[in-house]
């Protein structure tokens, strides 16, 4: 990948996203779409929503992977 092509809208590494799409959402989380629907039917996760597409800020992801505990078993 050349440095031209890397200032293209939507090659920036998730990570490095202000917004997510749904499906981006439940991958960082390594799981799929509908449960990351689910979270944000509960209202766990806030959404921007634009013209009927829901984006989830960065912000919430960091928040939800803050308040995630350790594994106790």
């Amino acid at each position: 990948m050349t440095h031209q092509n890397q200032n293209k809208i939507g090659d920036a590494p998730l990570s490095e996203r202000a917004v997510l799409k749904p499906i981006e959402f439940a991958a960082i989380f390594g799981h799929k779409l509908t449960w990351a629907y689910r979270q944000i039917y509960a209202g766990k996760v806030k959404v921007i929503t634009d013209m009927g597409r829901a984006m989830i800020p960065r912000s919430e992801i960091d928040r939800l992977q803050k308040e995630a505990g350790i594994y106790q078993g």
